[in-house]
């Protein structure tokens, strides 16, 4: 077993209680502090072997685990923002006119949000887009 392995094995034994705790001690979330921990220790197996082990391999651990819990907290608070705006669109084909004005345009610029939806996916021109309603006319804009 080489030096590295050595001091991942080591890290492991030592450290990988302690990173959990503190990661589960700040977000609150166990799962997501030994989902963090694991694939801190994945990027240590990757990146010592190539750049050596850090002279604190415990706050390396810890430090790296803790912006892969943020990483993931911002990845999931992203999408359920998108999802907030996306699922009032699509309900009962659509409730885009029960949406304040001011954020019609803006969510006309999100990719997936539209009042309109095409009538078949292979055709983009604008005689193919509709207000839901199957008639193939716009609906009236106030």
């Amino acid at each position: 077993m080489s030096d590295v392995e050595e001091a991942i094995t080591r890290a492991h034994h030592e450290e990988w209680a302690r990173v959990v705790a503190s990661l589960t001690r700040r977000f609150g979330d166990l799962d997501i502090a030994e989902e963090a921990a694991a694939e801190a220790f994945a990027t240590a197996v990757e990146r010592w072997p190539a750049e050596g082990v850090p002279p604190n391999p415990g706050a390396w651990l810890t430090t790296t685990a803790n912006r892969k819990a943020i990483d993931r907290i911002r990845r999931e608070n992203k999408a359920c923002d998108e999802d907030r705006y996306r699922i009032p669109l699509t309900v009962n084909g659509g409730c885009w006119h029960a949406l304040p004005m001011g954020i019609h345009a803006t969510l006309m610029l999100a990719p997936g949000c539209s009042p309109w939806r095409p009538k078949s996916e292979p055709t983009t021109s604008p005689d193919a887009v509709t207000d839901g309603d199957g008639d193939g006319r716009h609906a009236a804009r106030e």
